[in-house]
């Protein structure tokens, strides 16, 4: 049996009925793209682009906000797992100060199913100044000690 993997959002149209001799049978989509279970495949979506994948698991590998089902090959079992964002670059101006003193200040988390760099800690009140992040998300440290000394 083929399921739907992306491709055509229509899928494909079924019919198990006398005229099929009460045996399933589907026509394919056009430009479609269809994972055929008797291979053992199944759909991926956890990439880029949905793909069919060879896998002793039988259930399709989804993502749902900040979890990823993934597939142990050994026990052919499915289990959920975090989205990783360690590797998710946090940048800081090219200065002396931004770094060293914004660092501890920020790290990546998974929001919505996104990495994203967030302030962890009062970036207001850093130092005598503050940290900030721009539109460009680089973080820059902000030294205002002269207008602190009232």
């Amino acid at each position: 049996t083929y399921s739907s993997c992306g491709g055509d959002s229509t899928g494909s149209v079924c019919k198990c009925d006398s005229t099929t001799k009460n045996q399933c049978q589907c026509t394919q989509v056009k430009n479609g793209n269809y994972c055929n279970s008797n291979n053992h495949e199944i759909c991926d979506y956890t990439g880029d682009k949905p793909k069919c994948k060879v896998s002793n698991c039988t259930e399709d590998l989804v993502r749902d906000g900040c979890l990823i089902k993934r597939c142990n090959e050994t026990s052919k079992t499915t289990y959920w797992e975090n989205l990783d964002c360690s590797k998710t670059e946090v940048k800081f101006a090219k200065d002396d100060k931004s770094e060293t003193m914004c660092k501890p200040y920020y790290s990546a988390t998974c929001l919505n199913g996104q990495c994203v760099v967030q302030a962890v800690g009062d970036v207001s009140n850093v130092g005598c100044g503050y940290c900030s992040m721009g539109t460009n998300n680089v973080i820059t440290y902000h030294d205002d000690c002269n207008s602190r000394k009232s």
